[in-house]
């Protein structure tokens, strides 16, 4: 709110990431900017500059450029471009999609800036002793929905308690697949993820519990 003036669901450059993570090219990993830039002696981040300078030839042209442009007016654009791709091709889009969901839900750590193999292996040798991993993670919070499920029957109460957890998860993950799927991404998960598979490890989730 305070950098455009109004609240905003996402930041200035959550348009045009949109539109990197759901175009015809976009692998769901990565996003690879269709033309190549440069930001000068400062930096800034590449993909907000080409946003704003793909931006800036498509509403301006060779006509007068304003000294500075709105990143909401900027994000917004981005936002129609990345709806018209996956109209254009729908079942493209969906195939995308379902790619993006094996990668969320795959054990393999996928690389950002920083990958879990690089810290176990240069960084943090001492997270090899860690018992936990993503698939143990996945296969615990599964077995905590189902005692919800079953302690949901002798009271309704069960879900409220765990609404918290589970409306994080569905949130986060579905920020996730509409835009890039890797390590640092879908970290927020773990945290979430660990309540419900707490209570997986419970062979019976009791009435006051």
């Amino acid at each position: 709110m305070p950098l455009i003036g109004r609240f905003a669901w996402t930041g200035g450059s959550g348009g045009v990431n949109l539109y990197l993570g759901n175009e015809r090219g976009a692998d769901g990993i990565v996003p690879r900017q269709d033309v190549p830039v440069t930001y000068g002696a400062r930096y800034r981040d590449s993909v907000q500059v080409f946003a704003e300078q793909v931006y800036r030839v498509a509403i301006f042209g060779d006509g007068p450029q304003p000294a500075r442009v709105a990143p909401s007016d900027v994000s917004r654009y981005w936002t129609g471009r990345a709806l018209e791709e996956i109209v254009a091709d729908p079942a493209r889009w969906l195939g995308l999609m379902t790619r993006k969901a094996a990668f969320l839900l795959g054990n393999r750590e996928l690389p950002n800036n920083r990958s879990f193999a690089f810290a176990l292996a240069d960084d943090a040798p001492w997270l090899g002793a860690l018992l936990v991993r993503w698939w143990l993670l996945l296969a615990l919070a599964g077995a905590g929905v189902y005692a919800l499920h079953h302690a949901a029957r002798r009271d309704r109460g069960a879900w409220r308690a765990a609404a918290g957890p589970l409306v994080l998860i569905a949130l986060h993950a579905a920020g996730v697949l509409l835009f890039f799927v890797n390590a640092r991404y879908r970290l927020p998960l773990w945290p979430a993820l660990a309540a419900l598979a707490g209570v997986g490890l419970i062979p019976h989730v009791r009435r006051d519990a």
